[in-house]
Formats: C-alpha cells, structure tokens, sequence
C-alpha cells in the first residue's frame, strides 16, 4: 500500500471540472489523478535533489513568477484528498522554488494539464 498525505486546498470551479472530468474518462478516483498529476508534471531537475522543475511549461506560471505573489484569489472548490507520498514531496518542494501557495500550484498544473492520448486512439 502506498502511503498517502493529506492534501487541502481550495481550486477555481474549472479546475475542479477539468479534474472531475479527467477522473471520469479515466475511470479512477480524483485523488489517483492528481497524484498522477503532479508525479508526472513536476520532475527533479537534475542540478540537485530539491530542485524541481514542471515538465507542462518552463514557467508554470508565464509572468506572474516575477510578481513573487503567494496566494491565489480564494477558489470556489475545495480539494480534500490523500494523494500520494511522493506527489505530495514533488508540490511541498515545488511550491517553495516557485513562491505560490499550493493552492496556486495545483490549480495551474490541473488547467494546463493534457491527457495522453492512448495507443491506436
């Protein structure tokens, strides 16, 4: 059993019905997909063991990063999961390099998140 964290963090009603949305189509539980999620979009880089980079862009967030702001505008959904251990290491760590909140973060990667298309589809 893989152990899991807790994760708490309010998102725009978009993100929540692009999450919902995905979970369906794949047939899985919500907190499965995030975790997928952020493992699959949020990488060690390898200049070193804290330093993370997303593989969705270069800059998660476009020009907003300069700003350096920490909190979003209060979301309208509020994700209440236990993802996995290792999704939860990657947005601790990437939420640090990056100076927004985890509530920030989550919300940029499930709105720029694309499915991969399966094989022969």
């Amino acid at each position: 059993m893989t152990n899991r964290q807790p994760l708490c963090v309010r998102v725009s009603k978009e993100a929540y019905d692009k999450l919902t949305e995905i979970a369906e189509a794949e047939d899985q539980e919500k907190w499965k997909v995030l975790s997928r999620m952020i493992t699959n979009s949020i990488v060690r880089d390898n200049t070193g063991a804290a330093a993370y980079r997303s593989l969705i862009d270069e800059d998660l967030f476009g020009s907003e990063h300069i700003s350096n702001r920490y909190k979003a505008s209060k979301g309208e959904k509020q994700l209440n999961y236990q993802i996995s251990s290792a999704a939860s290491e990657r947005i601790n760590q990437y939420k640090r390099i990056a100076y927004f909140s985890k509530a920030r973060v989550i919300q940029s990667l499930i709105l720029r998140y694309k499915p991969k298309r399966k094989r022969g589809h």
